[in-house]
């Protein structure tokens, strides 16, 4: 019997689902006018359920059907509806049949005037509390979404041969349900790229490989990396550090093409999981090499403004890098992953690397805000308190 299927069955037999307590928003469209409301169901009917929606104010409801999506355990599937064709910039209401709670969501701007989003990594380390607590920190920060950086549910323990454990799918994403709400009930949309405890083997694998993250996270693409795009506001790169698809090849060729495609986007971000500049891990490591000699070349040549990086359990804010270096027309690296780890860890180098400007051994998350003016960041720690801050004036040339 294989491992997957091991887990399947003690998943089946020791965990009940509550029908919507996994319930969260993600986008697989246009930000502004779609929004996907998704949550896991265990269930033996496999019978789509009814969404009333409606824009905050009208009394008429609107009825729509979820789609199915089976999971890797036969015992549960997906609930996904995508509402489309919706208002920019618009509360709207929703429930589920015969529930009585409402919750709310707000469509994006297009174009937005400004952007605000949550962004960390390395979620549900050991414990659920510390998540709980970061996660409620976070969502008091009333952020348009919320973008994680890999290692989500710690699904994979080890290495090639572990076994994987979906429940802590399912343990996340209901604190995730309860805590990650904003004011009249607001659901925060969460974005996230892929980790290598989000996949069985963590390295050198396929999609197959990942099929829980890909189900809770859909990409039209169907692979690990996507580009997440608000008009030419604002351009978020999720990639792929080697998990699931290869850094080399035909996800860097991907990640040039974009680039270049969207090089006059106001604002340009990436997000993934192994840090090419690590705050921890040896910088000679195979891993943050790899990222170094095809990613970060990009990042310069078409000037990303900053790349959010996770898999340390630390927090580090970068120099502006160029080739190395300090530059003012450098790229910004931060990180390193610490929004849920029980112990952050604390560095073991003598002399702060030549790279880095600030290193903590703290859980935090970083509120990113983007505006016509600038670009901050702010990194919080689960009690809310400032750690670090970072700001960027616009200047005429976007570099």
């Amino acid at each position: 019997m294989s491992y997957c299927l091991v887990g399947c069955l003690v998943f089946w037999g020791v965990f009940s689902f509550a029908e919507t307590d996994t319930l969260y928003l993600t986008w697989q469209g246009d930000p502004s006018t779609t929004m996907t409301i998704q949550w896991l169901e265990e269930t033996k009917d496999k019978i789509p359920d009814l969404i009333e929606w409606k824009k905050m104010g009208q009394e008429t409801w609107q009825e729509s059907k979820t789609e199915l999506s089976p999971s890797p355990n036969p015992a549960l599937v997906l609930h996904r509806l995508e509402l489309q064709h919706l208002v920019p910039d618009t509360l709207y209401q929703f429930r589920c049949r015969g529930k009585s709670e409402v919750y709310s969501f707000r469509t994006l701007s297009s174009p937005p005037n400004s952007l605000k989003c949550v962004i960390g990594g390395d979620v549900y380390h050991h414990q659920m509390a510390p998540v709980e607590k970061t996660c409620r920190q976070a969502a008091l920060q009333e952020p348009d979404f919320v973008v994680l950086g890999g290692d989500i549910a710690y699904a994979i323990s080890g290495g090639h041969a572990s076994q994987e454990r979906p429940e802590r799918w399912r343990e996340l994403l209901k604190t995730w349900s309860l805590t990650m709400r904003g004011v009249q009930n607001r659901m925060i949309p969460v974005l996230a790229a892929i980790g290598n405890h989000d996949t069985i083997g963590q390295f050198a694998q396929t999609s197959a490989q990942a099929r829980w993250f890909l189900l809770f996270f859909p990409r039209p693409s169907g692979i690990t990396s996507h580009l997440f795009c608000v008009g030419t506001f604002f351009s978020l790169w999720l990639l792929d550090s080697g998990h699931a698809q290869p850094v080399q090849g035909q996800q860097t060729a991907w990640l040039e093409e974009t680039l270049q495609q969207y090089a006059h986007s106001l604002h340009k971000i990436a997000v993934y999981h192994v840090p090419a500049y690590p705050a921890i891990r040896r910088f000679d490591h195979p891993h943050s090499q790899i990222l170094r000699k095809h990613w970060v070349p990009l990042f310069e040549k078409y000037h990303l403004n900053a790349a959010f990086e996770h898999h340390d359990h630390a927090y580090k804010r970068s120099f502006l890098l160029l080739k190395d270096r300090p530059s003012p027309n450098g790229v910004l690296y931060l990180g390193d992953g610490a929004w849920g780890v029980s112990n952050p860890r604390r560095p073991s180098f003598f002399r702060r690397p030549s790279y880095l400007q600030k290193v903590l051994a703290e859980r935090h998350f970083i509120v990113a805000e983007f505006s016509k003016e600038g670009r901050s960041y702010t990194a919080l720690d689960d009690q809310g308190r400032v750690l670090d801050r970072f700001s960027q004036e616009m200047i005429k040339k976007n570099i």
